[in-house]
């Protein structure tokens, strides 16, 4: 992998799993590793180069804020529901006052 390209790759990943706690993210930046490690792979075998099947990989990613928000929303909606929950019992019992 070019230094840039791997420069380029870390910041995406990072930029795509800031937020998530430190368990979930490690668990994730696995596997979005390995799935571009696979993707670059699968370009490489249709006959690119590594360092267009890496910039091909990259795109295929797509926009890391975009993966950021789904990974929130997947990961997070648990804390919003209980958030949600405990708002919900509690409004009632503060709105008199």
């Amino acid at each position: 992998m070019s230094d840039q390209l791997e420069r380029d790759f870390e910041q995406w990943l990072a930029d795509a799993t800031r937020g998530l706690s430190d368990e979930v993210r490690a668990v994730t930046q696995d596997e979005l590793t390995a799935h571009y490690e696979d993707v670059v792979a699968a370009f490489v075998g249709k006959g690119e180069t590594a360092v267009s099947a890496q910039q091909l990989a990259l795109k295929t990613l797509g926009d890391s804020r975009e993966t950021r928000q789904g990974l929130r929303d997947t990961h997070l909606a648990g804390r919003r529901y209980k958030t949600a929950v405990v708002v919900g019992l509690l409004f009632p019992l503060l709105m008199p006052l």
